[in-house]
């Protein structure tokens, strides 16, 4: 099967996800091309006449048809560095002592919400650095900028290595989902 399939993803979904997938995608559809626009609006899909919109979050903003693909958990790390030189929190409270790395226009540079036994504390991060690329928020965490809240998606790689440290892990963050 072929055709050309026009794609938007928010830009660490892209980076981490969809463009390594691609070349399986290409071994499955040999004929296709794929236009991947970057972006983390839900398009117009008529307007802008686009085959499928991925987005995370807690709901789509959108009445449009949509699938549910999975949920995207969020993981706070640090590097080893900065955990060496700061000290690592022993609990969510500790964060108000510590540098926090947010991605700016998100929920997630005003609030962190995390599971402590059962109930949800909401935590305002002392954000040293905002920034609209999730790809400069992981580079700074792993110079040692500070303490980032990110997709496990994005940064499985970086735990696996090491260059990144999970922080406060029995103190899950909220997950989102991935939507269509």
């Amino acid at each position: 099967a072929g055709g050309h399939l026009r794609v938007t993803a928010p830009p660490s979904f892209a980076s981490a996800v969809v463009a390594p997938g691609l070349p399986r995608f290409y071994e499955l559809h040999p004929r296709a091309t794929v236009d991947l626009v970057v972006n983390s609006d839900v398009p117009d899909l008529v307007r802008e006449r686009v085959d499928v919109a991925i987005f995370i979050g807690e709901e789509l903003p959108t009445k449009q048809a949509q699938v549910m693909l999975a949920e995207s958990p969020q993981v706070l790390c640090a590097s080893p560095n900065y955990l060496q030189a700061r000290g690592t929190p022993q609990s969510v409270d500790d964060l108000e002592h510590h540098r926090c790395l947010c991605p700016r226009f998100s929920e997630v540079a005003e609030t962190w919400h995390f599971q402590v036994g059962s109930d949800l504390k909401a935590v305002r991060p002392n954000a040293v650095l905002l920034s609209d690329n999730g790809d400069a928020l992981r580079s700074a965490c792993r110079s040692g900028a500070g303490i980032g809240n990110f997709y496990r998606f994005h940064v499985g790689k970086d735990l696996a290595r090491g260059t990144l440290v999970e922080v406060l892990p029995r103190f899950p963050l909220r997950s989102k989902t991935i939507y269509a």
